[in-house]
């Protein structure tokens, strides 16, 4: 059973577990979070 459904318009996306579809989320918002850490990189990644 996948209970957490993708709420975007045209997206049928459904997860069983909660964190697999806030990462899904970023790509319909863009989102990036999370960012390199190697020096002077400045790539961002959404997971």
């Amino acid at each position: 059973e996948k209970p957490h459904k993708c709420t975007f318009e045209g997206c049928c996306k459904a997860y069983s577990r909660l964190e697999n579809l806030k990462t899904h989320l970023r790509s319909h918002t863009g989102e990036e979070p999370y960012t390199c850490e190697y020096p002077g990189c400045a790539k961002a990644f959404s997971n």
